[in-house]
């Protein structure tokens, strides 16, 4: 059974790559590298995309028994249900265009 140092672990992955879309983006690129870049980025986010529908995270999710994790813990599977959540709904493809378009 999935335990809640596994659920952080996994959640902790996805944080590291997702980080570095944002300071990828900010960094300085050479000129004429924008389209590669953006590409690059989209295919990141999708991976990120794709790893959070990854099933055993929902199995962390489901199996957790939350009632033996201290208030900390608690409060941090909350919010990484939270944001699980709002990631999962928009489709894939979605995902890939907006990455490209921002």
């Amino acid at each position: 059974m999935p335990s809640y140092n596994t659920l952080v672990e996994h959640v902790a992955r996805l944080h590291r790559f997702d980080a570095m879309l944002g300071w990828d983006a900010a960094t300085m690129m050479p000129s004429q590298s924008h389209q590669a870049r953006a590409d690059a980025m989209a295919t990141l986010s999708l991976l990120i995309h794709e790893s959070l529908n990854f099933p055993v995270l929902q199995e962390c999710f489901e199996s957790l028994d939350e009632s033996l994790l201290t208030k900390e813990e608690q409060a941090s599977v909350r919010e990484m249900r939270r944001v699980w959540t709002q990631v999962m709904c928009p489709p894939a493809d979605l995902v890939k265009q907006q990455s490209l378009l921002t």
